[in-house]
């Protein structure tokens, strides 16, 4: 895990169209939980990538992403591993 320079937003589900390469884009709805007074972003992929779930945790702190234990529920790590990236993923 690394920190998030994002700053939280109150909360709630969005959805987004990520344009990530040439006409290519990635269709997600992000879900935003808090959980042990940290932000919790779910993002919920659609169109090909219907079933994939990715979860991003912020940290306010680099200590405190240090300190952090993932809930079992959050799956394998993917923080380095570019295939999840948006651009690769489009």
């Amino acid at each position: 895990p690394r920190p998030s320079s994002g700053a939280p937003s109150g909360g709630g589900t969005r959805t987004a169209r990520c344009s990530a390469a040439r006409g290519r884009g990635v269709e997600k709805t992000r879900h935003e939980l808090r959980e042990e007074g940290r932000v919790i972003d779910v993002d919920l992929f659609e169109g090909p990538l219907t079933g994939l779930r990715i979860v991003e945790v912020e940290f306010p702190s680099n200590e405190d992403c240090e300190r952090f234990s993932p809930l079992p529920r959050f799956g394998r790590e993917i923080t380095d591993d570019s295939r999840y990236s948006n651009y690769n993923l489009a």
